[in-house]
């Protein structure tokens, strides 16, 4: 009888496929113990990784509530500014301390140290506004946390510093548009020292960067304001 070469191939693909069983199942009785094991330690794993997963979509949640909660009692103007922002300064520290790895803690701390700000609590806003600056990359909100570093300098009197600090910044993000902003701080900076030319270089800066922006109009303003 003759043998196909297809018939061949069944028979040998068979042949293989209880070589591979014979293959697993000695593995199996080998070093079941082992495996049992490792799966149990793989199954606990995932199971940790679940809760992990849903516990940080809870918690995040929660921030989030609270964070907007604390959003409306920061907004209210009818409230008085020291009952204002220190109500929402206890909010969003409490937020950070029961939640202090959600996904919006940069949020928090943000408008946390602007409490500070305006509150007069200088020292707790660099402090505040300095985790941010080193944290959030080249966005927006790193040059905002910055500024809000030099305006806290410029709170505590401390011109230098806060002119060195809006410097750092616009070596830092070169050609972000809100340098345009940071070369306003600078003029400012000028201005309370008294040196008008200086100033009135920075807000030019402002006005060169872009003369349509809202950043240039306020330049312009103070431009005028100087005579210039």
């Amino acid at each position: 009888m003759r043998v196909t070469k297809e018939e061949l191939k069944k028979d040998n693909l068979l042949l293989d496929i209880e070589n591979i069983a014979e293959f697993f199942k000695g593995m199996w009785q080998k070093h079941r113990d082992r495996i049992i094991v490792g799966l149990l330690i793989g199954g606990v794993a995932v199971l940790f990784l679940i809760i992990f997963i849903f516990t940080s979509i809870r918690s995040n949640n929660e921030a989030s509530r609270k964070f907007n909660a604390a959003l409306l009692t920061y907004a209210n103007t009818n409230m008085s500014p020291a009952d204002r922002y220190g109500s929402a300064k206890k909010a969003f520290e409490t937020v950070l301390e029961e939640h202090p790895r959600t996904t919006i803690a940069s949020d928090l701390r943000q408008y946390l140290a602007n409490c500070y700000f305006f509150l007069g609590e200088y020292d707790n806003a660099i402090e505040t506004f300095g985790k941010n600056a080193t944290g959030l990359g080249s966005g927006s909100r790193a040059i905002y946390a910055m500024e809000g570093i030099g305006k806290s300098y410029e709170g505590k009197g401390d011109i230098q510093t806060a002119l060195q600090t809006y410097r750092d910044a616009v070596k830092k993000y070169p050609r972000h548009f809100l340098v345009a902003l940071l070369h306003m701080d600078m003029g400012g900076c000028y201005e309370k020292t008294g040196k008008q030319n200086e100033a009135a270089a920075e807000y030019q800066k402002t006005i060169d960067m872009d003369s349509g922006s809202l950043f240039a109009k306020d330049a312009r303003t103070r431009l005028s304001l100087m005579g210039r």
